[in-house]
């Protein structure tokens, strides 16, 4: 059974889930993308996948006791690329367009 917080929480991911694949299709759906565009694709992907992730372990620990730190495991995942988007988004800001050599490889 659920308390009524994680009702809440789940409630609260859900939506925002719903808000980022809204924006996300839309982002898809554009003709020409520029360089900014598919880090933010990258970026809403990333945080998609880690609410998802979130929600999953709330009801896999509370309504089937499964322990918290397996879908910790796969949180992890998507938390490792969510910095170095968040490099690249800002140094497209920065420089209007970067061109991608092989010392940004090394960040992955």
């Amino acid at each position: 059974m659920l308390a009524n917080s994680d009702v809440v929480t789940i409630g609260i991911l859900a939506f925002l889930s719903v808000l980022l694949l809204i924006f996300l299709t839309y982002v898809l759906n554009r003709k020409k993308k520029h360089q900014l565009e598919k880090v933010f694709i990258a970026l809403f992907g990333i945080s998609l996948s880690l609410m998802l992730c979130d929600i999953f372990q709330i009801i896999g620990s509370n309504m089937f006791n499964i322990n918290p730190m397996y879908f910790e495991y796969f949180i992890y995942i998507p938390g490792c690329f969510l910095p170095v988007v968040i490099l690249f988004m800002s140094l497209i800001f920065a420089r209007t367009k970067i061109d991608f050599n092989k010392k940004y490889l090394l960040l992955f």
